[in-house]
This record gives structure tokens, C-alpha cells and sequence, in this order.
């Protein structure tokens, strides 16, 4: 006797082997090795007995990966040997798509046949679910021809436990203007923010983990991440302000997912939300930030280390090196400037990103041609790989005082 597990809408399946003579296999088709239905005085002949949990209780948090696994078991008692050559038929039916199989363990006398089913992500399913497997036990895969005691009905509770979810419904849309700058200080700017609340269940105990915030880009163009979330000490049980930050970018439609991870007990609980970050044309070509470079220099010819810059172009080209620099008349030979392209991580992407030195003796320390102390310009053209010069330029001053 063969058995098969097959998957019909709504039931699962999945092949195994099991033979009442000792013997026999599976070679995975879901047909593999059937007759036609043998009348029903045969089926009847096999019973299905035994079958436990008669109550499946599960406990669980909400998570994007199943969740550990369950198990059925049932005996299969009566004159095996006139099942001899029979394919037998296990569908568990599950009309809400909760559980899936993860592995079968057959018995060839029976006894202690064991179905080892798990619950699919309980993304968004917090709360208490009740539900009914039905387990078909049959000669054909139609089920017109069951064992006996066929089918069993088992019920289940599931109870999964709430995660830090976004109280805003997803998908979450923002908007801005290609080079707008919505918040800025010394150490970050924003092209905007964008207030969200966090709800919080009421058994939480903790924080956020470091790594608890996961962004990931869900279309070809979006960064690996979209933005920053913000928020102050959580309370188990509130409503908690927070902010998602988002850094300038071409223009282009950008798509992520984001992840709030938190402990529940001992097990890390999720939630998922989408959002949707449309960077739109303004008319602007070119977006720096800062938007212009200064910095002060003694009169001594030591470099001095000015203010990183974040290149981005509307069109997303990439501008890696410096094309030529216009300097104020008053400069004269000085080239008192000097750029470095770096990695800029999460503020150059979808640009590069500079880093800028000045000296007043030009970046080759010639004291022979330093400048007196006075304000100095430039007018700095990235280029692209292929010599495309960017259609607007960075404006760099320099203040050269007296030591």
C-alpha cells in the first residue's frame, strides 16, 4: 500500500510511502501507482483511528516566517494486506490557507502515522483564530472511496500575539518635490518627514532591537533604505509619535517595505507596512547638499577641511569626478580647491557624495603663491564617467583670515 498526500484546492498533498506488506515506496506523482477505486467493502475493511491532538492549541506572535511546527498523528488499523498495491489518499483540507505541510512520518503497521503541519506567516493576524482541519483518508484522489471513520475533523485556536505595527493604513504615500529640503541641521538634512504613529501592544516589554528596523526595496530603483524612522521611548499599551525621514533623491517612484521588529517573550514579533516615496520634477536639474560649500582658512597655506557634498542629478546620473572648476578672478593661478570622491552610504544614494579641503596656497602648498586673506569663490562642474558636465554647478567660497 502507497500513500499520497496531494495538494487539490483547498487541500494539501504530499507523497509518501507506506506498505502493509513490509514493502512499496512513493515516486512522487500524485497518481504514482493507482488502481481504480476498489469497491467499498474494502475501504471500509481500514480504519482511520486514533487521531490526535483532537484539539490543535497554538501560540504564536506575528512573524513573516511560518512559525514552528505541529503534529497530527492517527493510526491506520484493520487488514492492511487488502490495501496490498493501493495508492492511499491523505488531504487535509484548510479553507483559510493557514497551514502547510512540512513532512510526513508513515509507519508500515500503521501505528503513529504522524502529519507535521506549521502556520504560514501571521503577518497582520494578531488575535485569536478558531478553525477546523478535516483530514481525508481515501482510496482515490477524488475521495469517493474513504477509509473508515473518514473524514476527521480537527479543530484549532490560534492565538497570535500583536507587534509594533504603523497605525497608518499601508500602503503609506509620500511626496515631494525633486531638491526640496524639508528639515536640516549640522549633522542631517531631509527632503521631508513624515509623522507616523507607532501603536504598541500592551504586553510589550523592551524596545525596538538596532536591527529591528528592516527596509527592503521592493522595486528595481528603490533604495535598500528608503528612510529612517524616529520615535521616543515606547510604552506598552500607547499610541507613540514617531517620524519617517527621508533623504533627497532623483526623481523616480520608490517602493519599499518596512519592518518593525520587537520581543515578545522570547520571540522576535513583526509587522510589515509598505510605503510608496514619489520624488516628483520641480524644474531643479541638480540637488546639493549642503547646498553650498564655505569654510575658513588661516593665512598659514595649512589645508584646511571643508563640508562634505552630496551630489544627486533629477535624472539620476551619476556624477563621479570633478569636470573643471571656475575660480573668482581674485584667485588668480591659486587653485585653492580640492574634491574627493567617497562611498557616501545612505546620504549619496541615488548620488555621490565629496569630500573638500582648501588651502590658500593652493592644494600643492606653494607659499610662494599664497593668497592674502579675503574671500575666494568657485564655481565647481561634476562630470560623469562619460565627460557629461552637470547643467549646474556647486558654488564653494573660502575665507582666508590673518594668523
Amino acid at each position: 500500500m502507497k500513500l499520497a498526500m496531494s495538494r487539490l484546492m483547498p487541500l494539501w498533498v504530499l507523497l509518501s510511502s507506506l506498505s502493509g506488506c513490509g514493502g512499496g515506496g512513493g515516486d512522487g506523482g500524485a497518481n504514482s501507482g493507482a488502481v481504480e477505486a476498489p469497491p467499498l467493502q474494502l475501504a471500509s475493511a481500514v480504519k482511520v483511528t486514533n487521531v490526535q491532538p483532537q484539539l490543535l492549541q497554538i501560540q504564536g506572535v506575528e512573524a513573516d516566517k511560518p512559525s514552528d511546527g505541529v503534529v497530527l498523528s492517527a493510526d491506520v488499523t484493520g487488514d492492511l494486506s487488502r490495501l496490498a498495491g493501493q495508492t492511499v489518499y491523505v488531504l487535509v483540507e484548510d479553507p483559510t490557507k493557514t497551514f502547510e505541510v512540512v513532512n510526513t512520518e508513515i509507519h508500515a503497521n500503521g501505528i503513529g502515522n504522524q502529519i507535521v503541519l506549521r502556520v504560514k506567516s501571521t503577518l497582520g493576524r494578531s488575535g485569536t483564530t478558531d478553525g477546523t482541519l478535516k483530514v481525508n483518508v481515501c482510496l482515490d484522489l477524488a475521495c469517493n472511496s474513504p477509509l473508515g471513520n473518514s473524514p476527521v475533523s480537527v479543530p484549532y485556536k490560534l492565538t497570535i500575539a500583536p507587534a509594533i505595527k504603523i497605525a497608518e493604513a499601508s500602503p503609506i504615500q509620500v511626496e515631494v518635490p525633486f531638491g526640496a529640503i524639508g528639515y536640516q541641521d549640522a549633522f542631517v538634512t531631509y527632503a521631508v518627514r513624515r509623522a507616523v504613529t507607532l501603536q504598541v501592544p500592551p504586553d510589550f516589554v523592551g524596545g525596538i532591537p538596532d536591527y529591528g528596523t528592516e527596509w527592503t526595496a521592493s522595486t528595481p530603483n528603490a533604495p535598500a533604505m528608503l528612510a529612517t524612522l524616529e520615535h521616543p521611548a515606547l510604552q506598552a499599551g500607547q499610541s507613540v509619535p514617531a517620524l519617517m525621514n527621508f533623504g533627497l533623491k532623483p526623481v523616480g517612484n520608490y517602493r519599499s517595505t518596512l519592518k518593525l521588529s520587537n520581543w515578545s517573550g522570547n520571540r522576535l514579533a513583526e509587522s510589515v507596512v509598505t510605503v510608496n516615496y514619489v520624488v516628483k520634477e520641480s524644474g531643479q536639474r541638480m540637488a546639493y547638499v549642503p547646498t553650498t560649500l564655505a569654510a575658513t582658512t588661516g593665512s598659514t597655506g595649512r589645508l584646511t577641511d571643508g563640508p562634505a557634498v552630496s551630489v544627486i542629478a533629477a535624472d539620476a546620473a551619476l556624477y563621479t569626478r570633478v569636470g573643471r572648476v571656475a575660480y573668482s578672478a581674485n584667485s588668480g593661478a591659486v587653485k585653492w580647491l580640492t574634491l574627493m570622491k567617497v562611498e557616501g552610504g545612505a546620504l549619496a544614494e541615488g548620488g555621490t557624495y565629496f569630500f573638500s579641503s582648501m588651502s590658500n596656497c593652493g592644494t600643492e602648498t606653494q607659499l610662494a603663491n599664497c593668497l592674502p586673506p579675503g574671500s575666494y569663490t568657485a564655481m565647481v562642474y561634476f562630470a560623469t564617467d562619460a565627460g557629461v558636465e552637470s547643467p549646474v554647478p556647486l558654488q564653494v567660497s573660502m575665507q582666508v583670515v590673518q594668523h
